[in-house]
């Protein structure tokens, strides 16, 4: 287990010395690491709380451009939690705003992350071309830093799409 403890303490003395009426994008950023980091301690109430905080904060800010990755990451905290109906809830909302605003980089990971969530659910053949997708756009635009996520997702969803064919071959006999 990783160690949060001077990343979490770093964090919560630069929310708690943020001026109360600076309520702005620096702030929003680190509302939505301090919840990031306490879902990785699995401490996902607060971690929930926060990251609810910094979207509000971006909302009344009009910070439309920083909302689908906001998003995209409370969306990661629900589907962790098995919440799978409020995580596609929120990256719905977040694939209509990424689309809305031209932001293709949000839009891809949203739509990896529903590839991720059919993969979870068992819906193989829904989550690969959610998947497929994302690498294809990854690799044109050399962002590596989510490919072996997607490709080790992809190769499961393709591991069991086969393992159920052959077991529909083998019932037929």
């Amino acid at each position: 287990m990783e160690d949060w403890g001077p990343a979490l303490n770093y964090i919560q003395a630069s929310v708690r010395t943020n001026p109360k009426n600076q309520l702005d994008a620096n702030y929003a950023n680190k509302l939505m690491t301090l919840g990031i980091i306490y879902c990785s301690l699995k401490d996902f109430e607060k971690g929930i709380k926060w990251q609810l905080e910094a979207i509000e904060i971006r909302k009344k800010n009009q910070e439309f451009n920083q909302l689908p990755i906001s998003l995209n990451n409370l969306s990661e905290t629900y589907l962790e939690l098995g919440d799978t109906l409020k995580a596609v809830e929120i990256l719905n909302q977040s694939i209509a705003l990424s689309d809305s605003l031209g932001t293709v980089e949000a839009t891809v990971y949203a739509k990896f992350l529903k590839g991720e969530l059919y993969l979870k659910s068992g819906d193989y053949a829904a989550s690969v071309p959610l998947i497929v997708e994302s690498i294809e756009w990854w690799e044109a635009e050399n962002s590596l830093k989510d490919l072996p996520r997607a490709y080790e997702s992809l190769l499961v969803s393709y591991k069991a799409l086969i393992e159920k064919t052959i077991l529909f071959m083998y019932s037929k006999n």
